[in-house]
């Protein structure tokens, strides 16, 4: 049995890395895996009004996508330091069992790690079996797929709900939903899920009031949002803004890969 340590960050959901480590799975499918995150450099972000542990999100979302999308046995997460290269030895000082390294990076010139020579220099100071994978950057992703991904439609309901988890499991009961992504958030609440009924998603999050968004229990009615999909984010929201509506949030590269 192998035991991989998969050390990523900006490309932790990358359809790249998955397909590896489904490759990896399927020469052994006894594998282990464990997912290494540095800490992420510059300002904290905020998701309705928390701020939001990027790195930890990012381990445990990486950990339910190849779990789910590459059928691979995740037996461990962890936050390390914001060198990558220090990251992985403290990894290896707590937990010295990985046969091989799995770096997973952006395309050269775009890669801060690469620039780093991570790849190489993890090769020399380890002494370990290292494989690199070279995810597509947000920009070429977006470039290669159309603006509405496969499986969605123009406009998806958002669902505000006292409590996420809850919620999920009363929708496959009732209606035979399948669960499709779970985000975790701050405080132990649910950031982000979506659901498939038929052909149809629906997205879903617990609410947090800090950040404006509230449950039909504390709103004493229903509430909801739609979730529009457009083919230029920028253009959109200019001609909202100019159409009436208050911005709450300027467009930006969100961690998690859109716009």
């Amino acid at each position: 049995m192998s035991r991989y340590l998969v050390v990523t960050h900006q490309t932790a959901l990358s359809p790249d890395l998955q397909r590896k480590v489904s490759a990896l799975v399927a020469d052994d499918p006894a594998a282990e895996f464990a997912v290494l995150v540095p800490e992420a450099l510059g300002l904290p972000i905020t998701w309705e009004g928390e701020t939001v542990d990027v790195a930890r999100h990012r381990a445990e979302a990486a950990r339910t996508a190849l779990e789910e999308k590459a059928g691979a046995r995740v037996t461990r997460t962890a936050v390390g330091a914001s060198d990558p290269l220090q990251a992985i030895a403290d990894e290896l000082l707590a937990y010295p069992g990985y046969d091989t390294l799995v770096i997973s990076t952006f395309p050269p010139g775009i890669s801060r790690w690469l620039k780093l020579d991570l790849v190489h220099r993890a090769e020399r100071k380890f002494g370990r079996r290292v494989i690199h994978v070279v995810a597509k950057s947000g920009t070429q992703e977006r470039n290669a797929v159309k603006f509405i991904p496969a499986g969605y439609h123009s406009v998806t309901a958002y669902l505000t709900v006292a409590d996420g988890t809850k919620a999920l499991d009363f929708y496959t009961r009732a209606f035979g939903a399948q669960v499709t992504e779970r985000i975790p958030g701050p405080g132990g609440k649910l950031m982000h899920a979506e659901f498939r009924i038929g052909d149809s998603v629906v997205m879903l999050s617990d609410e947090f009031p800090q950040g404006g968004t509230r449950s039909p229990q504390s709103l004493g009615g229903a509430s909801g949002s739609l979730f529009l999909y457009v083919p230029d984010v920028d253009a959109a929201f200019r001609r909202a803004i100019d159409a009436g509506c208050r911005a709450t949030m300027q467009p930006a590269d969100m961690f998690w890969g859109d716009r």
